[in-house]
């Protein structure tokens, strides 16, 4: 049979082991990022919102790897990407709500990566 590439395996996320595994006792033993800012100030951004804030939020997420093309509009696929990237970075919430402790951990690890 075909092999199967990685896209094709889960289209517009990345395989991460999800909000159970120790991602900040792994970061914290020298394995892997985690971040801990302080929350990011302003509203939440979720599905139906559109705007600046939208589209760099998703420009951000893309940058870091995810499969969300910056359009401005918070759709449904931005709100699994969102819950993906929470899964891995939040975990106190994976509701693909960008709330402002969802912000600031995608700033965090923008900052992070372009050091």
């Amino acid at each position: 049979g075909d092999i199967v590439g990685h896209s094709d395996v889960a289209p517009a996320r990345k395989q991460d082991p999800g909000e159970r595994f120790p991602w900040k006792r792994l970061a914290e033993a020298g394995h892997g990022l985690w971040v801990e800012p302080p929350p990011a100030p302003g509203l939440s951004l979720s599905e139906g919102a559109e705007g600046a804030a939208v589209f760099a939020f998703q420009a951000g997420l893309t940058r870091l790897g995810y499969d969300c093309a910056p359009s401005g509009t918070f759709d449904a696929a931005t709100r699994e990407v969102v819950a993906a990237f929470q899964r891995h970075w939040v975990q106190s919430r994976f509701d693909g709500v960008a709330d402002g402790l969802t912000r600031a951990r995608l700033i965090a690890l923008l900052r992070l990566s372009a050091a």
